[in-house]
């Protein structure tokens, strides 16, 4: 977050925006629970449709073992979202429709893909993909996985090419002086 002007609610719970993050291994099970709810929308997590209430996590608690981390974000303060994991921001008390945080903020977002979460991410894409074909229409890849990956395979080979040149140029410089 860049901004976030000055409110008593953001002092009074210590932050600006009010973030839940669900484990990632928890969206399935997620998504079944909105789905009860209403089950005319084909992915409630993707489409961000719904914001889940304090009664409502209550309930993922009690009967799924499902606890979001909560986190009150200030100005200065960065979120990492892992891969994989469903999240809201706390809605307005005033348009319950509308998604906002305790006070008015400016935002930065940007996608960072780990090793580790390459499988998360590429999930993720499918589904976004498969949801604009059901509207249908073209849905930008934001995360451009396909794009880095290749980027990161063709970053890789210069590096192993480097490497080897550089390991090359030192066995001709020990052959030519006689091993010393």
């Amino acid at each position: 977050m860049t901004f976030a002007a000055p409110s008593e609610a953001a002092t009074e719970r210590g932050g600006s925006a009010v973030w839940d993050i669900f484990p990632a291994e928890a969206t399935d099970t997620l998504r079944q629970f909105l789905k009860s709810f209403n089950d005319q929308i084909d992915d409630p997590v993707l489409r961000q449709t719904f914001y889940i209430t304090t009664p409502q996590l209550e309930i993922l608690r009690e009967r799924y073992n499902i606890r979001p981390a909560r986190i009150y974000q200030n100005p200065g303060e960065a979120v990492f979202i892992p891969a994989g994991c469903a999240h809201q921001v706390r809605p307005c008390t005033l348009l319950l429709i509308q998604v906002c945080n305790l006070t008015s903020c400016i935002k930065v977002a940007c996608d960072f893909v780990s090793p580790h979460n390459i499988q998360r991410c590429r999930e993720r894409m499918d589904g976004t993909r498969r949801l604009a074909l059901v509207r249908g229409g073209k849905r930008e890849d934001v995360l451009q996985l396909k794009t880095m990956m290749m980027c990161a395979w063709e970053e890789m080979n210069q590096w192993q090419k480097t490497k080897r040149n550089s390991r090359d140029t030192k066995v001709e410089v020990d052959t030519e002086m006689g091993g010393v």
